[in-house]
């Protein structure tokens, strides 16, 4: 039994025992598709396709496979003839009947055919061996077989394809190329099996003789005792044993024409074996492997039999697969933040559901049709008015696909989380993923290749998740229910289309069936219908009988003093409800309730026939009661207006927060009637409305009654009772320790999930002028803010701060328009509106790795005027020792990075689902991660990358130089295909599909081609504004000078040089018109202002297109109606719009950009960075980061402009759309900011010596990292990549990229600080690259090696004193840490020492040994001096490696105290398993804190510092992580520089910056190396 087969269709885990009801509908189910099948049979079938296949076929392929059968006929049968009662497919049962049976969805099958038909004139000479050899080699071979090589392998044959399979199973065990195979079988089925040959048999080749005057060798075989059959039986007992045998005999005679006999009687038939198990079928030898049904007796024994054998085959691997499968969902569950299981909802459905309810909807033929016939509609769409039991019978839908793979939704407008598009993706995703073995591995290869989600944007889900989804392997169907798609949140505002055009755009070859309920809506109707689904509707008369039914159930607990009475009361039910499901069960409800049968009558009589009224009459019974009403408005409010549906608990502890008082009774039971049965609780302790009518009706604006809930109002209420509880005290932090992390108190209020995630969207929707919700807000940013952020972080949810700081801005902007916007709390909220997505954007990755980083690093990381620093960072706030200084940031930097490239010239950039590249003038090209600007992969192009793509998922990369276009996969790095490209015909644009499948190109010569994903093949080339059109005679010798192409909308723009833009339509290339300037007339073609690009609106709902004019202005045009909207002034050399369609970003060549509301084209923020004009941008998929190019850099900004309300979010107040002033953004060319290229090994007193990328030399005081001063410069352009200093000596020695090398005496003036004292040499070595350099201890001498010499020179002398040669460039040279008179060389298996006075050499050389399959990491090594020891990473080196594994690392240490003792040393200690830590690089070695012990620090390549200690013995259990390196400071560099001080404090250089972590190594939190 797999993983799999402990989950019931509808996925989640759900066990459910079989009943007999379930069997019964299940053989229903199967006699429907049998008949389906039937319907489908082909007249034109030929005898052959009868018979069947010749060689090894299959028929079934399951997701996940546990076992193999395969089918082998005998003698004058056929692949599908013998396993087939009639000529009719649906009696095909290997195919038919087992793969649609539960206890076979684990197993392949496959049949075998080969030539055996004796009645053939011409046939082969073949045998029984040869059949087997071809069997066995045919299983061999089959690449479906191979590729599960741990697969159970059943073979069951019948007659003489028993003895094919011996055969085969015996060759599998002599021959070792089929060992694999041999070992794999576990079963053997003969069916009426002649194992000592037939009497019939030699009768039969006699007859042979008279017609065809020859007889066949396989029917020779089949003779008793024949030479064959005792070879076989010989071999066959010497290998059959540990494989289960099964025989099943004939009973009944067979009609010979001259008498009747078993063709294999019970002494041929049984193999004798103690082991062998055998059983009698009632049929004869033809009748044993055909069945008339599926409740055929003699199918019954052989399926029961098979089954019993894939028990014992799934057995013992049922639990490992479990626990796969379990973790993982668990790891699916939080990529996609899956958090309430919709079989909750189908439970409380099929709990309430009576027996024999709504069948009469699967009995429609339409309805058959749609679930059994492959051929039929897609899509089944069921209307109906509401309550009348459209959700009843969607579960009734769900109980009808028991069996296949159902994914299902119950969508619910007044629960958030489950009204929402993008929620509904992710369920259907994770649900497909539970069922479905392909579907989950590409979910958990995306979620590891970008483990970052957009949660509530659906168009990314889609592209990412289901681009993942729908590359999976579908064998057979997979089912969609979707209840009430009318409820919706996108079908409020008539948006829902986005999800029909996701639906539109799934490849026809998905196996995918979608079952939809919804109320009548044209909106609906307009959508769906391009689809072509089966539409149905809900009447009156098809439920009449259901309610008949549950009425029924109840009518003995009705009023009446009599069984007739209350059949009477019953039936008047009936006659009212009208249909209406939901009416007869309130008015049960209501009657239950009853003390009089008086009141019976009045309730009857009373009671209105629609739902409003009978909500109505509730609320007027609730009046009447005068107590606990307060609590009854409470109830409703919460119910309403809550995000999702919360518990009981949740509820009660809201209402405590609410009301202020205590519920000590048992609140579940009560609800219903505290709520006048207008709420009710599920079996999961869920609370909601009884329907989402009863949602509507309490929240109508014109409902006259005390218990309307007015949601804004409502909402206030729910954002200050989860304020009450976010201020309160168990959110409050305890004192903390330096090793560990933040310790909070027990958060046992059952509110706290929820208050946590929703308290901002109340807040968003809350009136704005109550100021008990200002003073609660405000409190709660003051105090508990970072504990609030730390329980987000621990739900990896970190989007949920930049959307609590849209809801911070939208309350503001609300509450400003009745209240003026000043004083100290509304400068607060508007402070962390700023803050948090910060925190998101530039520690995100940190705070999910190490949530109560929160408290301890990220308030000093941030800058000194942001909110979060100021209250817990500043002076006399902090709540940690740990500090950082030398930084000059006082603000947040819209510009959080910057990667320069020196001398190459950036063209193009491309971005996409996590990645962005950069193509280069040179044909590079760097694709980097978005979030971490961390390089991903390198590609050469060949030629000057003009334009370039990212496929979905970052997939594919495209890219085209004027030469050739070429394809890439981006995982692998291979070349999938290269298209030359014609003189003049570049590429002025590339697309991609959403699905993977299409490269599409527009060029320069008006050609427009697709091309076939991953192989290349042009599958469409066509020439737009051929001759005769009116393009055509207006472009005349004119090349296009943009091109843009939308999917979405299926458009192609196109201008030339001073003319407009020309629509295409691409599905018919047909010219649609022209979008002009009002200025110019609708459809003038004269001369105009020249447009230097546009961008359509990529928001598949949104028909709008950005225009630029040259030097003049941008205008919008509407691409449907080929309209001008608007225009502004403006100067914009190019456009790109942000992938939801709201932000739309313009670049100039004076390097300004402009952000603008893509609707509006108000201006939202203007970046300036003078001298260097913009190339190209692009923006994020989130929308929050825009990148650009500007000649060699790349430029990542993070605006707050881009932080604005999204257009789903909707408040209860009037507000207007107006947009705030723009603001602007000044800064500075990376270039003309040198930055820090070279650091000194050690640090030892209070300041220290930098080079920098300008050829400075600058002194930093290592106090507060402040810069002090230049002390001298090498050339302009010569990086200094070498630095020694030394303090105590005052001794400066530098080299830089040009090979010059100069050593400067430097003093330390109290008057005017550091300055240049001497210069004691300036050595330049042209023909040769200075690799290393060294001062020696007392700073006399200084020592030069490159790659050909080592060169010693004298200091005080100033002149070279000693040469050696060069042996290996790698070889470093180190000062020996325990004797400062000798240095040590280091080659790769030796150890060298010289006397530092003339580089002579000391004593013998000594070898060194490391770990066998690693090589020493040379360029990362540090010394401990107390103790000499070295310690070294070591990198993996073992030759079977492929050069794209990713290599792993360890540290080790080596005795220098030794050298002078022994011919060989060993590395002695293993501290760091390659498997558990992601090393980077070695720091340095310094002492503890607290035990004083030596300690190695190291960065992990996720920015962790850490350490080890080296005396303790190994191997060692932990190791301890003290603090990170921002990961945004890691953006766009190769690697980071970092060392520490002699004070142990840690120095991160971060560009001409260096910023002092001080007191980073008391922070320790001890992380288990196992």
């Amino acid at each position: 039994m797999d993983s799999d087969s402990l989950r019931i269709p509808r996925n989640f885990g759900l066990q459910r025992a079989c009943t007999q009801q379930s069997t019964s509908s299940a053989f229903q189910a199967l006699q429907r598709k049998l008949h389906i099948v039937s319907l489908r049979r082909s007249a034109s079938e030929s005898a052959t396709d009868l018979i069947g296949s010749l060689g090894l076929t299959p028929l079934f392929e399951p997701e996940e496979v546990l076992a193999d059968f395969i089918f082998v006929h005998g003698l004058r049968g056929g692949s599908r003839k013998t396993w087939s009662f009639s000529a009719d497919p649906a009696h095909f049962w290997p195919k038919e009947w087992l793969p649609g049976d539960p206890d076979f969805k684990n197993v392949r099958i496959h049949t075998f055919g080969y030539h055996s038909n004796w009645g053939e004139s011409k046939g082969s000479d073949f045998n029984v061996h040869d059949f087997g050899q071809n069997l066995i080699e045919e299983i061999h071979s089959s690449p479906t077989i191979a590729r599960t090589c741990d697969v159970p392998l059943v073979l069951i044959g019948h007659s003489m394809g028993g003895l094919v399979i011996k055969k085969a199973v015996i060759l599998s065990r002599e021959n070792p190329a089929y060992k694999t195979i041999g070992d794999r079988i576990h079963s053997l089925y003969f069916l009426a099996t002649p194992h000592r040959g037939s009497d019939l048999a030699k009768a039969l080749n006699n007859i042979l003789k008279m017609v065809f005057k020859d007889t066949k060798a396989y029917v020779t075989n089949l003779e008793r005792s024949s030479e064959a059959q005792q070879v076989i039986s010989d071999s066959f007992r010497h290998y059959y044993s540990g494989i289960h045998i099964h025989s099943f005999l004939e009973s009944i005679p067979i009609n010979l024409g001259y008498g009747s006999a078993l063709v294999v009687d019970r002494s041929s038939a049984t193999l004798g074996y103690t082991e062998e198990r055998v059983q009698f079928l009632d049929a004869d030898h033809r009748s044993i492997c055909k069945y008339e049904s599926p409740l055929d007796p003699n199918f019954q024994t052989i399926r029961n039999r098979l089954a019993a054998t894939i028990h014992d085959i799934t057995r013992n691997a049922a639990h490992g697969m479990q626990e796969i499968h379990r973790e993982h969902m668990r790891q699916l569950s939080s990529y996609l933040n899956i958090s309430d299981a919709p079989v909750d909802d189908l439970t409380a459905l099929e709990e309430q559901k009576l027996e024999g309810t709504c069948e009469w909807l699967t009995r429609k033929d339409s309805y058959q049709d749609w679930q059994y016939n492959n051929d039929s509609p897609k899509y089944f769409w069921l209307r109906g008015k509401p309550a009348m039991g459209k959700s009843m019978m969607s579960s009734h839908v769900i109980q009808q696909l028991e069996g296949t793979q159902c994914s299902y939704f119950f969508f619910k407008h007044h629960d958030r989380m489950k009204s929402s598009l993008a929620v509904f993706l992710r369920s259907m995703a994770y649900q497909m993923a539970s069922s479905n073995r392909s579907v989950r591995q590409q979910l958990i290869e995306r979620s590891q290749d970008d483990p970052f989600l957009e949660m509530e944007d659906a168009r990314n889900i889609w592209r990412k998740v289901f681009g993942a989804v729908f590359k999976a392997r579908y064998h057979q169907p997979h089912y969609w229910v979707i209840d009430a798609l009318d409820e919706c949140k996108e079908a409020e505002r008539q948006d829902f289309g986005g999800l029909f055009g996701f639906l539109a755009k799934i490849d026809k070859d998905v196996p995918l069936k979608l079952f939809i309920t919804s109320r009548f809506s044209s909106e609906l109707e307009r959508l769906i219908a391009p689809l072509h689904p089966i539409t149905e509707q809900v009447n009156a008369e098809d439920t009449t009988q259901d309610i008949r039914a549950y009425v029924e159930r109840y009518s003995g607990s009705l009023p009446g003093e009599s069984e007739e009475e209350q059949n009477d009361l019953a039936e008047s039910i009936i006659s009212k409800s009208s249909g209406c499901f939901l009416w007869a069960v309130v008015v049960i409800h209501q009657l239950k309730e009853v003390m009089f049968f008086e009141e019976t009558e009045d309730i009857l009589k009373q009671v209105p026939q629609e739902m409003e009224g009978l909500y109505m009459r509730s609320l007027q019974v609730l009046s009447t009661k005068t107590k606990y009403k307060y609590l009854t408005l409470s109830i409703l409010n919460w119910t309403v207006s809550s995000m999702r549906a919360l518990t009981a608990l949740e509820l009660k502890d809201a209402l405590k927060l609410d009301i202020n008082q205590t519920i000590f009774k048992d609140l579940e039971k009560a609800i219903p009637s505290l709520s006048g049965h207008l709420v009710s609780v599920d079996r999961h302790s869920r609370v909601q409305t009884i329907h989402q009518t009863a949602t509507a009706f309490l929240t109508n604006p014109d409902l006259k009654s005390e218990f309307r809930v007015k949601k804004s109002e409502g909402h206030a209420s729910l954002a200050k009772a989860c304020l009450r509880y976010l201020c309160g005290e168990e959110m409050q932090m305890q004192k903390r320790r330096r090793s560990s992390a933040a310790i909070v108190r027990d958060r046992s209020n059952a509110l706290c999930d929820y208050a946590c995630s929703y308290f901002s969207e109340h807040l968003l929707r809350a009136t704005s002028t109550d100021d008990e919700l200002l003073k609660l807000l405000t409190a709660f940013l003051q105090t508990n803010i970072l504990t609030w952020i730390e329980v987000i972080a621990q739900k990896k949810r970190m989007d949920f701060l930049t959307r609590a700081a849209k809801h911070l801005k939208a309350y503001l902007d609300r509450r400003a328009k009745s209240v003026a916007p000043l004083g100290g709390p509304i400068r607060l909220i508007d402070a962390w509106a700023t803050d948090l997505p910060r925190i998101a954007g530039e520690f995100g990755s940190n705070l999910i790795s190490d949530p109560s980083a929160i408290y301890r690093f990220i308030p000093p990381l941030c800058p000194p005027n942001s909110t979060i620093y100021k209250q817990f960072a500043g002076e006399g706030a902090s709540m940690t020792t740990f500090e950082v200084t030398g930084l000059s940031a006082q603000n947040w930097d819209d510009r959080v990075s910057c990667i320069y490239y020196g001398d190459q010239r950036a063209e193009s950039i491309a971005c996409r689902d996590g990645r962005f590249a950069i193509g280069f003038s040179n044909g590079n090209i760097i694709v980097y991660y978005s979030e971490s600007c961390q390089e991903v992969t390198r590609f050469k192009h060949g030629g000057g990358v003009l334009v370039m793509e990212l496929g979905s998922l970052a997939e594919f990369l495209a890219a085209s130089s004027r030469t050739s276009l070429k394809l890439w996969n981006v995982a692998t790095g291979g070349l999938l295909f290269t298209h030359d490209l014609l003189p003049g015909s570049d590429p002025l644009t590339l697309c991609i599909d959403d699905n993977g499948t299409r490269l599409l190109a527009a060029t320069a010569r008006k050609d427009f081609f697709v091309w076939d994903i991953p192989n290349g093949n042009v599958v469409k080339h066509q020439q737009w504004a051929e001759s005769g059109t009116t393009e055509a005679a207006w472009t005349l010798g004119r090349p296009p000078t943009v091109i843009k192409i939308d999917l979405e909308h299926n458009l192609l723009a196109v201008t030339y040089r001073s003319l407009p833009v020309f629509l295409w339509d691409l599905d018919t290339f047909t010219l649609l018109g022209t979008c002009n300037l009002p200025t110019a007339g609708r459809d003038s073609l004269s001369v105009q202002i020249p447009i230097t690009d546009f961008v359509f609106n990529p928001n598949p709902e949104v028909e709008l297109l950005a225009v630029a004019y040259m030097a003049s202005e941008l205008a919008l045009y509407d691409t449907f109606r080929l309209t001008f909207k608007a225009s502004v002034p403006s100067e914009c050399d190019m456009l790109v719009a942000s992938s939801d369609g709201r932000t739309l970003a313009g670049g100039d060549s004076s390097g300004r950009i402009h952000l603008f509301d893509f609707d509006t084209l108000q201006v939202l923020m203007s970046i300036s960075l003078p001298d260097y004009g913009v190339k190209a941008m692009r923006f994020s998929n989130d929308g929050l980061r825009l990148f650009d190019l500007r000649d060699c850099e790349c430029n990542v900004w993070e605006p707050s402009a881009l932080i604005r309300k999204t257009v789903d979010e909707t408040n209860s107040e009037p507000s207007s759309s107006a947009i705030p002033l723009p603001s602007k953004v000044e800064a500075i060319p990376i270039e003309d900011i040198p930055t820090i290229s070279a650091l000194p090994s050690s640090a030892n007193g209070e300041f220290i010596v930098c080079g920098n990328d300008h050829g400075c030399v600058v002194v930093y005081d290592l106090h507060t990292g402040m810069r002090k001063g230049e002390l001298y410069k090498h050339a302009r352009n010569c990086s200094i990549r070498s630095i020694q200093w030394n303090e105590k000596s005052g001794v400066v020695s530098t080299v830089d990229t040009a090979s010059r090398l100069q050593v400067v005496k430097i003093v330390n003036d109290t008057a005017r600080g550091w300055k240049k004292s001497s210069i004691l040499l300036d050595e330049r070595l042209s023909e040769e690259i200075i690799r290393q350099q060294l001062l020696s201890p007392n700073a006399t001498k200084v020592l030069v090696a490159t790659s050909k010499k080592i060169l010693l020179y004298d200091l005080v002398e100033k002149q070279r004193v000693a040469e050696l040669e060069a042996h290996t460039q790698c070889s470093p040279w180190i000062n020996h840490p325990l004797q400062p008179d000798l240095v040590l060389l280091f080659e790769r298996f030796a150890i060298r020492t010289f006397k530092w006075e003339r580089l002579e050499p000391a004593i013998p050389a000594v070898n060194i040994k490391g770990h066998e399959g690693y090589n020493i990491d040379y360029e990362h090594y540090a010394t401990f001096e107390h103790g000499g020891k070295l310690l070294m990473k070591f990198a993996s080196s073992q030759p079977a490696q492929p050069a794209s594994a990713r290599k792993t690392y360890h540290i080790s240490t080596l005795d220098l105290s030794r050298l002078d003792k022994s011919a060989v040393l060993h590395f002695t200690h293993y501290f760091i398993d390659p498997n558990t830590l992601d090393l980077d690089f070695i720091i340095g070695a310094t002492t503890s804190v607290f035990t004083h012990s030596p300690i190695l620090l190291f960065l992990t390549k996720s920015g962790s510092i850490c350490s080890i200690d080296i005396d303790q013995p190994v191997p060692q259990e932990a190791y301890v992580r003290h603090f990170f390196v921002p990961s945004h400071w890691l953006s766009g560099t190769e690697s980071v520089i970092v060392m520490v001080t002699r004070r142990r404090d840690v120095l991160v250089v971060q560009r001409d910056e260096v910023a002092v972590f001080k007191n980073a190594l008391d922070q320790m939190e001890y992380v288990s190396i196992r």
